[in-house]
């Protein structure tokens, strides 16, 4: 069963990482819209020559190769503070649910 002290730390919880989720977020959405710049960038600055030549030299350069890394690290972050935060946001459900249950008697 879930005490109401458990209750209590995940509303603690949440109500403490709101910034947090918030800027993990902003970070994602960032990094989201900077691969696509880098990505671009390198294709302007790539020697001259096919479509696929210039993508390809975009899509291995080191300032891209960098970006994906930062995008994989912003998604990380923000799957996880999400995760977490929606763990919480259940077992408070789950609190109301049983909650209401025993008052109706169901649950003893």
């Amino acid at each position: 069963m879930i005490t109401l002290e458990e209750v209590e730390a995940a509303l603690e919880y949440l109500g403490g990482t709101d910034n947090d989720y918030a800027m993990a977020k902003a970070r994602f959405l960032y990094a989201t819209q900077h691969l696509k710049t880098v990505r671009s960038l390198a294709f302007l600055e790539a020697p001259a020559g096919t479509v696929g030549d210039r993508t390809a030299y975009s899509e291995t350069s080191e300032t891209y190769k960098t970006a994906v890394s930062d995008y994989r690290d912003a998604c990380y972050e923000y799957e996880r503070v999400k995760a977490k935060r929606q763990h919480c946001e259940l077992k408070i459900e789950l609190f109301r649910t049983l909650e209401a249950s025993r008052r109706r008697g169901n649950i003893v």
